[in-house]
């Protein structure tokens, strides 16, 4: 009865132990305001919009349309990210312009196409990179920032900037790399040989 008795004292103040550390967290949550209701927060691998905070769980809904509840608890064990602090949130794209282009007017023309098509902030930077020299592309990565209330503000943006970019890019004939082989034998971008026809000469023995 004795050890019995123990087991179950142990197993009780594990269980308090998380109980009140979840309460505790809950506390911390209701008295410093690192989020509220309706902001859009990170934790690990669940995003979504928060829902409500309880002395012990924290509930959400993902962009999946799932409530999900996270004891408070591991919300203080790990670090979050709350995207509606400030109203606003940086979108990136990333994409790869072939070895012919001018990488001074690809950049120049992508920031350029970001600033007229009213997705960005007027006050915020517009800021491209070339990241890396890839086997056929030099890749790049265009940053921007846009107003942030949900979350369908950002796929919007993301969505536009991308058609935008590309009609922009085929008007002042930048290509954008994709994931094939080419044999390059004119100064920029290389030739299809089905383009032309295949002439075959022989020699008479």
């Amino acid at each position: 009865m004795l050890a019995s008795a123990g087991i179950a004292g142990i197993i009780a103040g594990f269980a308090f132990k998380d109980i009140a550390s979840s309460a505790f967290a809950g506390l911390l949550l209701k008295t410093r305001h690192p989020f509220k209701k309706g902001d859009w927060v990170q934790f690990n691998d669940e995003y979504g919009k928060i829902n409500g905070i309880t002395l012990m769980t924290t509930s959400m809904k993902n962009i999946f349309g799932q409530e999900v509840f996270i004891p408070n608890q591991l919300i203080y064990n790990e670090s979050f990210t709350n995207f509606s602090t400030y109203g606003k949130r940086r979108v990136l794209l990333k994409s790869g312009v072939s070895y012919g282009d001018d990488l001074e007017h690809v950049k120049e023309v992508a920031i350029d196409e970001i600033k007229k098509s009213g997705l960005c902030l007027p006050d915020e930077p517009i800021d491209l990179y070339f990241t890396e020299i890839g086997n056929s592309t030099f890749n790049f990565e265009l940053l921007y920032w846009i107003r942030f209330d949900n979350e369908s503000d950002y796929y919007a943006s993301r969505s536009a900037a991308i058609m935008n970019i590309k009609k922009r890019f085929e008007k002042e004939n930048i290509s954008i790399a994709y994931p094939v082989t080419t044999l390059d034998f004119g100064v920029k971008g290389g030739v299809n040989l089905f383009d032309k026809d295949i002439h075959i000469q022989s020699k008479d023995v």
